[in-house]
């Protein structure tokens, strides 16, 4: 990050700490005005390294709940009993890819982008639903109902 060395880094850590007249006190804008900005960082990144070697990213990382707002039940029964059974084969189809993500974000060496993390979860997940058999046969029945639904508008 700062092309300055673990040892180096830690000598002026040290010698910045020494240097300080504050008594038992240290000033943390003294101390990043000392070693720099980049120095300070790359220092309290290695020290939650090494301290904190292994992070469980469950709280970051959420998937999808949603999948319907608070207009849903407008519907008939006959319109929302599909859409249900639908919502339940996909959650069905996603929760063993649900349950390995959370497990593999348990105990994370190093650090996550969290952004970038929750796209590649979303993109497995899905990919999980859309080769999940129950799911090919509703995505099949659903595409035939709505090809005949547009067919009869014309």
């Amino acid at each position: 990050m700062t092309g300055i060395s673990l040892d180096d880094l830690y000598k002026d850590m040290e010698r910045a700490i020494k240097n300080r007249n504050t008594g038992r006190r240290i000033e943390m804008d003294s101390l990043i005005e000392e070693v720099k900005p980049p120095a300070f960082a790359r220092f309290i990144f290695d020290k939650t390294q090494e301290f904190f070697p292994e992070r469980n990213y469950n709280r970051a990382i959420k998937p999808p709940t949603d999948y319907f707002g608070d207009k849903f039940n407008i519907l008939s029964e006959s319109i929302e009993d599909p859409f249900l059974h639908i919502t339940s084969a996909a959650d069905g189809a996603a929760k063993p890819m649900e349950q390995h993500i959370k497990l593999e974000q348990t105990t994370v060496k190093g650090l996550l982008n969290i952004s970038d993390t929750k796209e590649a979860n979303k993109n497995h997940i899905n990919e999980a639903v859309a080769q999940d058999a129950k799911m090919k046969i509703i995505d099949s029945k659903c595409a035939e109902v709505l090809g005949k639904l547009e067919g009869s508008g014309k």
